[in-house]
């Protein structure tokens, strides 16, 4: 009888697992429902966001970029060991690269930029910061990735190539 008890409770407890894992939403949910909290936050179009997104780590939650080289690794526990290699490079943490500028500004742990939710916000907010400092066109989002012109030109370039494809 115990037997029985404990195959049913076994057997029970795999389909309630299952049933628990459907309903969780997926990571790509959980990042477009980000993206439109964020979007409608700081009143920046969700298209542009998933542009930068797109662009920055082609949606990989724990890209890194060290000086120019880019790493996506499979986990965060992995992007935090090249985080922490690479602490006195520049580098760039997250779903849409925020620098380690930002993180040091705010006393943010870098870890804090492998959630998505997270890095779509504050780089969502640092969109917004630009937009507030040059209006609401290409040069802000241009601003977002750099100051520089020619580096600040091809993004824009990259972004508007991507929105056009986008509309098509």
């Amino acid at each position: 009888m115990r037997l029985i008890v404990l195959v049913f409770l076994l057997l029970f407890a795999n389909i309630a697992h299952a049933e628990a894992r459907k309903s969780e939403p997926s990571l790509s949910s959980k990042i477009d429902s980000c993206i439109s909290d964020a979007a409608y936050k700081y009143n920046i179009a969700p298209e542009i966001i998933r542009a930068i997104i797109e662009t920055e780590s082609n949606g990989n939650p724990f890209a890194i970029n060290v000086s120019g080289k880019s790493y996506y690794p499979e986990s965060p526990e992995k992007a935090l060991k090249i985080i922490n290699k690479n602490k006195s490079e520049s580098f760039d943490v997250g779903i849409m690269q925020i620098n380690k500028w930002w993180f040091d500004r705010f006393n943010y742990d870098y870890s804090y930029g492998l959630d998505p939710c997270f890095n779509v916000h504050l780089g969502s907010w640092i969109l917004a910061y630009e937009i507030s400092r040059h209006g609401y066109n290409w040069e802000a989002i241009g601003r977002y990735h750099s100051h520089t012109e020619k580096y600040k030109r091809k993004y824009i370039n990259k972004i508007t190539g991507l929105l056009a494809s986008k509309t098509k």
